[in-house]
């Protein structure tokens, strides 16, 4: 029997830390109902829920920046069906990849979401591009991307709990924890209900500011599913 399994996942980044790091977590949960309109919202609009989260977190930024122009790291996979021989490669090679959200005059939310979608389909073949080399082509080099967002599409625990018995062995107490450099860090787990947890340096972000990006974050939505 296999106890106390730990499974890190580790997200690179070129973000310096400030010198004292505090790690702290907020989570919090958009209920069934929401999320299914969600939901309903991506099928009809034949767009991902991923591009539709994105896009009202890109808002958010837009919202606390007084800017029309933001940018975010995403989390992605990694393993482009060009790169030749990826399909037989083992091991992780998930990448941070910026994200632009650029609304214009009169565009609705979800011509903010296909352009998005649009973008995202464009840019994969570059998934694996490291992020340095990105951002030392940018005006603002290591600042182009300062916190990232991450939608986790792989159910863990859920995977390992249905482990194949018939080998002759069981796990138990599976820890699953992420690590990355930024001073914020959203991660968003789909399932009947939104989960979404803020992991932030405390030393950086107070308790009360993300507070508040976590209610301005629901109430986007719901803005979204009410019009």
């Amino acid at each position: 029997m296999w106890k106390d399994i730990r499974i890190r996942r580790s997200y690179s980044g070129k973000e310096k830390r400030s010198e004292a790091f505090t790690k702290e977590r907020l989570e919090f949960t958009i209920d069934p109902k929401m999320t299914e309109a969600l939901k309903r919202i991506s099928k009809h609009h034949q767009v991902t829920l991923n591009n539709v989260i994105q896009t009202a977190w890109g808002i958010l930024l837009q919202k606390n920046t007084n800017l029309d122009d933001v940018v975010f790291g995403s989390v992605v996979s990694g393993r482009n069906a060009e790169v030749e021989g990826i399909e037989e490669m083992v091991g992780l090679f998930i990448n941070t990849v910026p994200v632009r959200v650029k609304q214009e005059v009169n565009h609705t939310f979800i011509d903010v979401v296909k352009q998005m979608q649009k973008d995202s389909l464009e840019s994969a073949r570059y998934d694996y591009y490291p992020l340095a080399d990105i951002q030392s082509l940018s005006e603002v080099k290591r600042n182009l991307v300062n916190h990232i967002i991450v939608f986790q599409n792989y159910y863990v625990d859920h995977e390992l709990m249905s482990f194949d018995h018939s080998l002759g062995f069981e796990l138990e107490n599976i820890t699953y924890y992420e690590e990355n450099n930024y001073e914020l860090a959203a991660m968003v787990i789909p399932s009947d209900t939104l989960t979404v947890r803020f992991s932030y340096n405390s030393n950086a972000y107070d308790q009360e500011m993300v507070n508040r990006l976590k209610n301005h974050f629901i109430e986007i939505i719901q803005s979204v599913i009410q019009n």
